[in-house]
């Protein structure tokens, strides 16, 4: 298996720290609006990886943050007169939604900065306690200039990275690219106690902290789209060589290219975007999948109508070809899987191509491309009346290659007898975890008598869609509709 690694800036093999397992952090969203296409990308992607690692036989743990206290959430809020604390929650199931309708399965872990701020506080103290921080008025900045390497990930020279725009300006700071660890309270933002008083995480500590708690002083692979790369990827490694002494942070770093609209990057900020909730109900999973999946991970996708009506159209050709074999085969899968004899060359030198295009740094186009191929082998089977056993060869194998990709979930849905929403509902249920998270954040305002804020939360949560019922034996949700 190789890969990009960003760090190094070539194509790597993949040798994992621990045998047999595979342990990724992938950067989340910051849920102050609806999620969007843009934030889908990485998602799809790293769902890819890690359905595939699994494949290969790994044990992975699966790590995706939700940065739910920052500037943005926090000026959104108080512009609505909203509690702060409560806003981003309807954003977060809003996504949670998305992945389940795109066939993403749930991370392991999906950590929120507002869990684990005594986490970061101990994270925050250890950094200090080595030197490499100071402290200033109530806030806490890294001293980039105590640290060598900076720079290292994004290759750029301090004075390259001074001159991108991307670096906050305070009286406070020694150095202007030094960082905040720790920010000291603002009337009206949200705040936590801490050794230097009341105050909130800077937005890069957060990572590093959960990354560490979940998955190890180091770990397999960091990931996230290359906007990050900096300030935010460049500051976790500071951060975290500095509390650890490690080497290594994360050993191979994977970078997704932006989706872009009008060869602008699609972003919240800007306004040029088009919510998935919107997409999901012109376009299907596949052909978002397809979308997204049919250009290389590390270069930017251009979004466009005439682009994903294309790709409908190729979904279209699958789904006649998967519904005309059912009609011809008719048979269990059980009595199909007894019958099958060898595969004939061909058939196995394309999942051939297929393993080695995805060990090949994830080259997913070469991937889609394969099953294209085989796509159009079995149309020439059924147009020539050929063996039925080769033509359930091929409609297995596309099923199974195509799996590997997050596709044809309806079809598995056929062939094993359930309904495409019975199978949409059994991937919501694997978010049950987390939407019990926000219930009980619920209950315990309702318990300290925060009725307003309580009342707020769940009236919002059905503006995206999410039912709360309050029943005699506690709280319960569902999807509304």
């Amino acid at each position: 298996m190789k890969v990009f690694n960003t760090l190094t800036r070539r194509i790597e093999e993949f040798k994992p720290l621990k045998k047999g397992r595979v342990r990724m952090y992938v950067c989340g969203v910051t849920p102050y609006d609806y999620s969007h296409l843009g934030h889908l990308r990485p998602a799809v992607f790293f769902d890819v990886v890690r359905r595939y690692f699994c494949h290969l036989g790994y044990s992975v743990t699966y790590v995706v943050n939700f940065t739910d206290v920052d500037d943005k959430i926090i000026a959104r809020a108080l512009e609505r007169s909203q509690n702060p604390l409560t806003y981003a929650y309807p954003f977060i199931q809003d996504y949670y939604h998305c992945l389940a309708l795109l066939n993403v399965q749930p991370a392991d872990f999906f950590p929120k900065v507002t869990s684990h701020i005594p986490i970061i506080i101990s994270f925050i103290q250890r950094i200090l306690k080595g030197g490499y921080a100071y402290e200033a008025n109530g806030d806490v900045y890294f001293s980039v200039k105590g640290f060598k390497g900076y720079g290292r990930l994004s290759g750029r020279s301090v004075e390259d990275l001074l001159s991108t725009g991307r670096i906050e300006v305070s009286p406070l700071k020694r150095d202007l690219l030094d960082f905040a660890l720790w920010k000291s309270a603002k009337p009206g933002e949200p705040s936590w106690d801490s050794p230097w008083g009341k105050g909130r995480p800077g937005w890069h500590i957060e990572c590093s902290a959960m990354s560490a708690h979940y998955l190890g002083e180091t770990f397999d692979i960091h990931g996230g789209g290359n906007d990050l790369i900096f300030p935010h990827h460049e500051n976790e490694i500071a951060q975290s060589r500095a509390a650890f002494g490690k080497p290594f942070f994360a050993r191979y770093w994977l970078h997704n290219g932006m989706v872009t609209l009008k060869e602008e990057k699609m972003a919240k900020s800007t306004g040029k975007f088009i919510p998935m909730k919107d997409l999901l109900e012109r376009y299907s999973s596949d052909v978002i999948r397809l979308f997204l999946l049919g250009v290389h991970y590390r270069s930017p996708v251009e979004y466009s109508d005439e682009v994903m009506w294309a790709h409908t159209s190729r979904v279209e050709r699958f789904t006649s070809f998967f519904q005309r074999t059912r009609e011809i085969l008719k048979a269990s899968l059980e009595q199909r899987k007894e019958n099958l004899p060898p595969a004939d060359e061909k058939l196995h030198s394309w999942t051939e191509e297929f393993h080695q295009a995805m060990q090949e740094d994830f080259n997913t186009p070469k991937a889609v491309a394969i099953l294209h191929s085989l796509l159009d082998a079995g149309n020439g089977v059924l147009e020539q009346n050929q063996n039925p056993v080769v033509l359930n060869q091929i409609y297995l194998t596309i099923l199974h290659l195509g799996n590997l990709l997050g596709l044809f979930q309806e079809e598995q849905a056929n062939l094993y007898g359930s309904s495409v929403s019975k199978s949409a509902q059994n991937l919501l249920k694997k978010y049950e975890g987390a939407m019990k998270e926000i219930l009980n954040f619920r209950e315990e305002l309702r318990q300290n008598q925060q009725y307003e804020l309580a009342d707020n939360l769940r009236k919002r949560l059905a503006e995206s869609g999410w039912i709360i019922e309050d029943a005699p034996e506690g709280p319960r949700w569902r999807p509304s509709g």
